[in-house]
């Protein structure tokens, strides 16, 4: 993602990693000392539509304030997009749950 923000134009600069989660929840609370140390709880989440409501919520569960913005599926692919939507159901299940 680092290299398409650069040949993008993004300055390196502007680009900050958190490199070490395996779950959208990981990577939220792993970038809030990214974003402490910007002085923000400002945040665009970019992914896929299907993932956005989930990522959302839990986001703003962590006092974040959040915008979200996800590329046209008119190009996407049928299949992998079903299987998203799928496996997103019990994703959502259990933020809604507060089991994650």
């Amino acid at each position: 993602m680092a290299d398409m923000l650069h040949a993008a134009g993004v300055p390196e600069n502007d680009v900050h990693l958190e490199d070490a989660s395996t779950n959208t929840s990981e990577n939220l609370r792993f970038a809030l000392p990214i974003l402490d140390q910007l002085g923000t709880r400002d945040v665009v989440i970019v992914s896929d539509t299907y993932h956005l409501t989930r990522a959302r919520m839990l986001a703003r569960r962590l006092g974040l304030r959040v915008l979200v913005s996800a590329p046209p599926s008119k190009d996407a692919r049928l299949w992998p997009q079903i299987k998203g939507w799928l496996r997103e159901i019990p994703g959502l299940v259990a933020v809604l749950l507060r089991l994650r």
